[in-house]
């Protein structure tokens, strides 16, 4: 059986293209869903293994996959990932993690270490609290007054955050496409979700971090520049790559960039033997 026919496989609806010598599995931010990769995951099918997944509560996942008690925090979403991690463990696999997705993934490393061996980040959000430490994107108040928003009317709340993410296309299609996901997913997993994105606090994870690759746009209102520096500052093995966009989902924005990156640093980890070499890897 092959894993996207399995009964987790389709509890997040896994879904399988390319081929290579490693998995890359992406994992989407808030409110998002794996078609939020498509302008980036399809240019690296020539070279790797490509696994898309729904988050429970999330784009076309199982209507039981998302269950209140387990799904509170992160830890339930971590340990769904942890399982396809392994259900693809035939080969070495890399988390592509957006936004507070890439803290489900260093969650789903700690539970599956052997299977995770490295981690891209594309704007990731440690923690978003400011703090007299800490350069995150929004003081406590402001984060309660977000999610009291959400709770009060989630169209005017969805339409206001989407123009904060989709940034310098914020009064595009980006725009119009998150506001009609953050509206689709299972309200509870929403509610839930957007309270560990934005007053979680996962900065304990990063020296723990396999090798790692932080990409973030130098205007990121969500998750600033100085976030990224001072998290790749405590991941032991990791590099910063700074994209030249505005907002928080480059994926979608400036894909290209996004799809550099990850091949350079994907070849890097080939290079160091961190993942197996490959014959489609050009001279």
């Amino acid at each position: 059986m092959t894993p996207d026919a399995t009964p987790l496989g389709r509890r997040h609806h896994l879904s399988l293209l390319g081929g290579g010598p490693a998995t890359l599995l992406f994992v989407h931010g808030y409110g998002c869903n794996q078609t939020m990769w498509r302008h980036v995951a399809p240019a690296l099918a020539d070279r790797w293994r490509i696994a898309l997944v729904d988050l429970a509560g999330f784009g076309l996942s199982a209507p039981d996959a998302y269950d209140p008690v387990r799904h509170a925090s992160l830890d339930g979403h971590a340990q769904d990932i942890a399982g396809l991690a392994r259900l693809l463990g035939d080969q070495p696999v890399v988390l592509v993690g957006h936004s507070v997705g890439a803290m489900v993934g260093l969650r789903a490393q700690a539970i599956a270490p052997e299977a995770i061996v490295a981690h891209a980040m594309v704007s990731p959000s440690a923690c978003m609290l400011t703090t007299p430490t800490w350069p995150g994107g929004f003081d406590h108040d402001t984060a309660e007054a977000l999610l009291a928003g959400q709770q009060r009317d989630m169209q005017a709340w969805a339409a206001d955050v989407a123009q904060l993410v989709a940034g310098q296309d914020r009064w595009g299609p980006v725009t119009t496409e998150l506001v009609a996901s953050f509206c689709r997913a299972d309200p509870r997993a929403a509610a839930q979700l957007a309270r560990e994105a934005f007053l979680g606090d996962h900065r304990a994870l990063l020296p723990l971090a396999h090798p790692s690759l932080v990409l973030q746009c130098d205007d990121d209102p969500i998750a600033p520049l100085a976030m990224g520096q001072a998290m790749q500052s405590q991941m032991p093995d990791s590099c910063l790559r700074v994209l030249g966009a505005s907002g928080h989902c480059p994926h979608l924005t400036v894909p290209r960039q996004v799809v550099a990156a990850l091949q350079d640093w994907l070849a890097a980890l080939q290079r160091t033997g961190v993942l197996p070499a490959s014959d489609a890897l050009p001279a």
